[in-house]
């Protein structure tokens, strides 16, 4: 086994707990399958068979049962749970401690968040043939003036997202930098001697980090070692990163010693021997685009930005939500097998009026509607009559006769009676809508905590 995958579901959704509600995340209907379907697939689709799925311990159950009855093929998995009480406490480096024994070989690190029909094999290609302690995959993102999407609810002025500011040698993708333009208000100083060795590193402020990364074993085992540590993003790999400058106080090519072990010491979790120095040598001169790396630099860190065709999105806000619902339907064929349909065949749709939908098992669509652009969760049913189009129905959704939908989005069991029309609005987890409602731009929720948009 090269890699262990371990894909992080444990996270509660707290920019968007408005449709998130009490549910796990992970779960949040998305093309007719829970989120964190995207990522198993993904590792299933590139052999990362042996999977490890990091949730919270109430929840577990509930996203065990999900995943048993997705189509993936031939992948393994397992659960290390989150104590609830305890959960706000752990960042993503605080839950690859906790798996680190679990961990026999490199790893890939994916949050369950995160969407993508990128080509794969050149990313493991670039961490292979330069033995990289870790590669980092980044994506330009979408344009939002480019896939225009009116998110449900009051409209309210949109928070701006975050901006990384990514270092990358542009002749042999070195990673050299990372940091959140947060961090710097008006100047930005870098390390003279980063300059001097890398000269022509390009400074990115437009790459969206796709929180997937491949890590060497070695600097798991430094993670579970070190309580320093927190955050994978935001903190190890900054700290990675810039060791690279950095040279042991002691050779460690001769070798791996226990003797006057400091586990505090990045240094001395490398273990590299005569032979990986020659396997390395061999790579960089074969490949003449590397030649700027030496066999001297024991921490390898490398970015691979996908290319522009490339579809990479995290699933964290309520807009990427939106987004990536409206595209799912045209994408689908290039993220999952083509035997997999986005219509189940466990549902029954009556309609002849069904165009760019998804439609999950166990929903009933009757006759004499019309469906166009939308999504449909598991037990969905819809009645004659209505007219639904952009919108996203979660699971157990009912829908009366004579109801329109025009881009909204049903939480889990809400009921529209009927004659209702809604546009633009978002409905709360079992909210009923009464008979005959027409509403615009609004949010129709009586869920404790349900956050205005």
């Amino acid at each position: 086994m090269e890699f262990h995958a371990v894909v992080f579901a444990a996270g509660v959704g707290t920019r968007f707990r408005d449709i998130v509600g009490s549910r796990p995340k992970c779960l949040l209907t998305v093309g007719g399958f829970p989120l964190i379907f995207y990522p198993l697939n993904f590792c299933s689709k590139y052999g990362f068979e042996d999977v490890t799925i990091i949730v919270l311990e109430s929840q577990k159950n509930e996203i065990a049962q999900r995943i048993s009855k997705l189509p993936l093929q031939k992948l393994k998995y397992d659960f290390v749970c989150l104590n609830q009480e305890s959960q706000e406490d752990y960042g993503t480096a605080d839950a690859l401690r906790l798996v680190s024994e679990k961990v026999k070989s490199d790893v890939i690190l994916i949050s369950c968040d995160t969407i993508t029909n990128i080509d794969f094999f050149p990313v493991l290609d670039l961490f292979r043939m330069n033995d990289a302690s870790c590669v980092a995959l980044f994506d330009k993102g979408i344009e939002a003036s480019a896939t225009p999407v009116v998110i449900p609810g009051p409209k309210v002025k949109q928070q701006k997202s975050e901006r990384d500011l990514v270092g990358i040698d542009s002749e042999n993708s070195r990673l050299l930098f990372l940091a959140s333009t947060t961090d710097y208000q008006e100047n930005l100083s870098l390390p003279g001697h980063l300059l001097r060795s890398h000269g022509k590193m390009t400074i990115h402020s437009n790459l969206n980090d796709a929180h997937i990364y491949l890590l060497k074993k070695w600097v798991v085992n430094y993670v579970a070692n070190s309580d320093k540590f927190s955050t994978v993003k935001g903190e190890l790999l900054p700290f990675i990163i810039k060791k690279q400058l950095s040279r042991p106080l002691k050779s460690l090519t001769s070798g791996f010693s226990e003797v006057n072990f400091d586990q505090n010491d990045i240094f001395e979790h490398i273990k590299q021997n005569e032979l990986d120095q020659k396997i390395l040598q061999t790579n960089l001169n074969t490949f003449s685009r590397l030649k700027r790396s030496t066999n001297s630099e024991l921490i390898r860190c490398f970015a691979y930005v996908a290319p522009e065709e490339t579809f990479c999105m995290r699933v964290n806000t309520l807009l990427n939500y939106c987004q990536v619902n409206k595209k799912i339907v045209s994408l689908f064929h290039t993220l999952a097998d083509p035997n997999i349909a986005l219509v189940s065949r466990n549902a029954t749709i009556q309609s002849t009026q069904i165009s760019d939908s998804a439609v999950a098992e166990n929903s009933t669509i009757a006759e004499k509607t019309s469906i166009k652009n939308s999504i449909f969760g598991i037990g969905c049913n819809v009645e004659q009559k209505t007219r639904i189009s952009d919108s996203i129905l979660m699971n157990g959704v009912t829908v009366e006769e004579r109801v329109i939908l025009e881009n909204c989005i049903i939480c889990d069991k809400a009921v529209i009676k009927q004659g209702s029309t809604l546009k633009n609005c978002l409905v709360g987890h079992n909210f009923i809508v009464h008979e005959n409602t027409v509403a615009d731009k609004k949010t129709l929720s009586t869920g404790e905590g349900f956050m205005e948009i």
